[in-house]
């Protein structure tokens, strides 16, 4: 998520760490209430990684965040391990679907440029650069 989605939310993270999450890969594959798109999930996947930003925030902020992501409805918390760029490990809550869809769908435009400014801001130009690619962005 990039820190412009989350400070219109109202949460302003007290520090933000570039991440991976090894052994999950990004999918789109958790249907929207209403239209034909499909939101982000994880799910996963041997050998993949999931690029990404690791937010430190308050749990009243965390509580907040669950209001705009559907949670526990939509989408559930799950502590995972992610790594920093050194390799200094970190436990962390993300969001899975709750009803994952069994294939990929497609993100709308606007909902895939929230998430590829994201990984731009944080740094991970050819993670960016490959979701345009696969979405036919360029």
């Amino acid at each position: 998520m990039s820190p412009r989605r989350l400070k219109e939310r109202g949460i302003k993270p007290i520090k933000t760490v570039k991440a991976t999450l090894n052994n999950y890969r990004l999918v789109f594959n958790k249907k929207a209430s209403i239209g034909k798109h499909c939101y982000a999930n994880i799910e996963e996947a041997p050998g993949e990684k999931v690029y990404g930003t690791l937010y430190t925030i308050t749990l009243k902020q965390l509580e907040k965040l669950d209001g705009h992501e559907g949670y526990p409805n939509h989408y559930t918390r799950k502590t995972v391990k992610v790594h920093d760029q050194k390799q200094k490990p970190y436990f962390a809550q993300t969001y899975t679907a709750t009803h994952p869809l069994e294939k990929e769908g497609k993100p709308t435009k606007q909902y895939l440029k929230y998430i590829i400014e994201g990984l731009q801001q944080i740094g991970w130009e050819e993670e960016a650069l490959r979701l345009r690619r696969k979405f036919n962005l360029m």
